[in-house]
């Protein structure tokens, strides 16, 4: 039984390996456990199930609901905007739908009329005019058609270790219209300029990420901490910020960005209009009006959600609150609904969350106070003992907080991420082993190397701590335990034996790569941070700097002009002919069977060739 099961395992990796749209381990949850249970709440049967889902999305999708009389004053305020306008925004190009269709995801079905990304994709060109056509009618006439206002919510669990049972333990994912889709990358690519977001605000832009926006705050907490100073933080907890947004002051800000008004009417109808429903196991509910939140699923919402949070952030930064490095502003820093507020005192940080009060009872937002967290950056690791409060609570200090997925420490200590990932990876590694052991070595190496050395966030460790260093040590012993390699097999033979490059030279080169990105971004708060790092040597990104130029003799200022991945590629190639050649003879006992030697005599040389 457990032979036919690696096998069944060995055919789906080979299948894998050769299909990136295929996702290693969500395949493995749904073949090791269900996410869809027969009991929720006590309610079972697939359409009683679906109908519960329905009322608790109803529920929110109407929690926060809108004036109709506001609505009415703006869309007569956007007719006669239009009516006075000789802008021709209303009609939609062949050539732009050709561009928008490209940009789709393979694969993404919209949950009602059985249609998928891949059959306009696929389309002929005759399509493209058709949908042209239609678009200039939906903005000529501000009306959208009703397959294009609907979605099906499908929900999946948050956390496999939680009780599936659970109602609460679920979120959902919108199956909406792909023509929305395609419409909406049309209107993004049409005005993405008085869509972007502020400076601030590090979520759905090209160039930026999650680590990016950890990095600006451990950097600014270094430079507070650098003589002895402190900073005091506050990680904001949004609950359901996206789905409590309020239309009307949605539609406003928008107006204030200038976008055409024939496009804000398109949006109107479309908003104020949308129904969706709920699904489980193939049973679906009723439809349910929308009357809040942006639209679930659709791919216009990530940028209209950031508008209206970088509202908030606008906000801060006028207030002259919060902390400064110069002339750059850096006290309130956003991840789409995650906002961190940064303060050299505590009674600005305190005056910082009575402005971010203010905001969320004007704009219909709820911070959550008891997953709200503040932290004092010191280097003595002491939390203060002084009541910031949030809505009247008082807030909790914690010594160390996940931040967008990256672990902060009070101290600035990055072990306590380095660990982390490092757990992780040796978790990927082990259900590797457990799952594809007895896979063939090519198969082996591209599941490996595709799936286990993510290290997300090693951008923004500080290479020449000793973290890094076991992080490396224990890239070494996974090689050695994926292939069956002596557990005492040379350091220079692993690389060579993937047919890659190590992980030091990886991971240095990933970094390079990121501190070149950040000293040219177009963005002012990133761009300075990363030319102050370069400047004065501090914070995880300075002193990353400052390695290169001791490991690799890049000059001080000049890391943008020096090859550095020439000089990184030359320092991992420093291996001399002997050891290449003994591991392109392991790399061909790994790939092929050597007819005339047993499985013990292969051992034997594999085991000469690795240590000897």
């Amino acid at each position: 039984m457990r032979l036919k099961e690696q096998n069944k395992f060995s055919r789906m990796a080979e299948a894998i390996s050769t299909n990136s749209n295929r996702d290693l381990w969500n395949e493995l949850k749904r073949l090791n456990k269900s996410t869809q249970a027969d009991c929720i709440d006590g309610v079972t049967g697939s359409q009683a199930i679906s109908d519960l889902f329905a009322k608790k999305y109803e529920n929110i999708y109407n929690s926060v609901g809108y004036d109709k009389d506001d609505l009415e004053t703006l869309k007569a305020s956007m007719e006669e905007l239009i009516r006075n306008s000789d802008d021709e925004y209303h009609y939609v190009s062949v050539d732009e739908v050709d561009k928008a269709i490209a940009k789709l995801t393979l694969n993404k079905h919209d949950g009602n009329l059985g249609l998928f990304s891949n059959h306009f994709k696929h389309a002929p060109k005759r399509l493209h005019v058709h949908l042209s056509i239609l678009f200039s009618a939906i903005l000529t006439h501000g009306y959208t058609p009703h397959e294009l206002r609907i979605a099906t919510l499908t929900s999946i669990p948050k956390d496999l270790k939680q009780s599936l049972s659970d109602n609460g333990n679920y979120r959902g994912i919108s199956l909406c219209s792909i023509l929305c889709k395609i419409y909406d990358l049309i209107i993004l690519h049409r005005h993405s300029d008085k869509l972007c977001s502020s400076q601030y605000q590090f979520a759905y832009r090209t160039d930026h990420s999650t680590t990016l926006c950890t990095n600006i705050l451990k950097d600014t907490a270094a430079h507070y901490m650098k003589d002895g100073g402190v900073m005091y933080s506050c990680l904001l907890d949004a609950s359901k910020a996206f789905d409590r947004v309020n239309f009307i002051k949605l539609f406003n800000l928008l107006v204030r960005r200038n976008i055409p008004a024939i496009v804000i009417r398109s949006l109107i109808d479309l908003y104020t209009t949308q129904c969706m429903r709920a699904e489980w196991k193939g049973a679906k509910s009723e439809f349910f009006n929308i009357t809040n939140g942006t639209r679930q699923g659709a791919i216009l919402s990530c940028s209209l959600f950031c508008a209206y949070i970088d509202e908030l952030l606008l906000r801060l930064e006028s207030s002259g609150l919060g902390c400064r490095i110069g002339h750059q502003y850096a006290g309130s820093l956003g991840y789409a609904d995650d906002v961190t507020i940064n303060s050299p005192t505590l009674h600005g940080l305190q005056k910082m969350l009575y402005i971010s009060e203010e905001y969320a009872q004007e704009f219909h937002m709820t911070f959550n106070e008891k997953k709200t967290i503040c932290i004092k950056f010191t280097k003595d690791g002491k939390v203060p003992n002084v009541s910031i409060r949030l809505n009247g609570k008082v807030l909790e200090w914690v010594t160390q907080a996940k931040h967008l997925g990256n672990w902060v420490t009070n101290t600035l200590d990055g072990s306590k991420d380095c660990k982390e990932k490092t757990c992780h990876f040796i978790s990927s590694v082990n259900k590797l082993i457990n799952k594809f052991g007895r896979s063939p070595y090519i198969v082996k190496r591209k599941l490996f190397q595709t799936y286990c050395l993510s290290f997300y966030g090693s951008q923004a460790w500080v290479l020449s701590d000793n973290c890094v260093q076991d992080v490396i040590t224990a890239w070494n012993k996974a090689v050695r335990r994926i292939f069956n390699l002596p557990y005492n097999t040379h350091t220079n033979i692993l690389p060579c034996s993937l047919e890659d490059k190590s992980l030091k030279y990886n991971l240095h080169l990933r970094t390079a790569k990121y501190i070149r990105a950040g000293l040219v971004s177009k963005n002012p708060l990133v761009h300075y941070f990363f030319n102050k790092a370069q400047c004065d040597l501090t914070g995880s990104s300075g002193c990353n700097i400052r390695y290169f130029m001791y490991t690799y003799g890049v000059g001080k200022g000049s890391i943008i002009d020096y090859d550095l991945h020439k000089a990184i590629l030359v320092e991992s190639k420093n291996y001399c002919d002997e050891t290449l050649l003994r591991s392109n003879m392991v790399v061909e006992l790994l790939t092929h069977s050597i007819d005339g030697f047993t499985s013990n005599e292969v051992q034997d040389i594999l085991d000469y060739l690795c240590t000897e």
